[in-house]
C-alpha cells in the first residue's frame, strides 16, 4: 500500500463480492449478509463479472446479470451492484476492480469475499499479492476446504467468516430451469419472475 493511501482517513468498511451470479440466489445473498455482520462492514458491494479470464463466457448476458442481481438485492439499503466490470473491455481481473475502487474510494478498507475453495487457488490469482494489499480477505468457508491459509502472509490478511451451508448452486439452478422445474424459494420472487419474463436459461 502506498504512502498517500496509508495517510488517507479511513471512513468506510466495504465488503467487494464478485461472481457471475448467473443467476443470484438466496445464498449469495445469506453470504453476503452474514459477511457483513460478522466483519461489522457498512455495506456490500456485488460486482457482476464481465469476461472472466479462466472461464467461458456466461451464456446470460452481463447486462441481464446486472439486472438480476440489481433486483435482488434492491430491499437491502446496505448492498448496492456495481457494473465496474461489465463497462471493462477485455477481462475482469480482481486486482483492476480494486484499484478502480480504491481511487474512487480511497477513505474505504475494502474486504473480498472469497470462497474458502478458491482460497487454495488463491496464490496463482492474476497479481495476488497486490490484491491483498488493496483488500483483506473475507473468506468463507466451504465444506471440504480450509478456511484459514497456511501461508503466514495470507494468514496475516484474513479474515474467516462461518456461513450457513446452504446447498443451492447457480449452475443447479440453470439446470433446473432447463428441465422445467420450479426454482421458486431459491430465489428472490421477483428474480424468478425477471427470469421468466425474459425465458432465461430455457436454452
Amino acid at each position: 500500500m502506498d504512502r498517500a493511501r496509508s495517510e488517507v482517513k479511513v471512513t468506510a468498511s466495504i465488503g467487494v463480492f464478485g461472481g457471475a451470479f448467473n443467476p443470484v440466489h438466496h445464498g449469495h445473498l445469506i453470504a453476503a449478509q452474514v459477511t457483513l455482520e460478522t466483519l461489522n462492514l457498512d455495506s456490500i458491494i456485488f460486482i457482476p463479472t464481465g469476461i472472466p479470464p479462466h472461464k467461458k463466457d456466461p451464456a446470460v448476458s452481463a447486462e441481464m446479470r446486472f439486472k438480476m442481481t440489481s433486483i435482488a438485492v434492491e430491499n437491502n439499503p446496505k448492498f448496492e451492484v456495481s457494473e465496474i466490470e461489465i463497462n471493462r473491455n477485455g477481462p475482469s481481473y480482481t486486482v483492476d476492480t480494486l484499484k478502480t475502487l480504491t481511487l474512487q474510494r480511497p477513505e474505504t478498507n475494502f474486504h473480498l469475499l472469497i470462497g474458502a475453495d478458491e482460497l487454495e487457488e488463491f496464490k496463482d490469482w492474476h497479481c495476488w499479492q497486490e490484491i491483498i494489499n488493496l483488500a483483506r480477505l473475507a473468506v468463507m468457508n466451504r465444506p471440504g476446504y480450509k478456511s484459514k491459509p497456511e501461508d503466514p502472509l495470507l494468514c496475516e490478511k484474513t479474515n474467516t467468516v462461518e456461513i450457513p451451508d446452504i446447498q443451492i448452486s447457480s449452475s443447479g439452478l440453470r439446470n433446473r430451469i432447463g428441465e422445467r422445474l420450479s426454482i421458486k424459494y431459491f430465489v428472490p420472487e421477483k428474480v424468478d419472475l425477471f427470469i421468466k419474463e425474459n425465458e432465461l436459461y430455457y436454452g
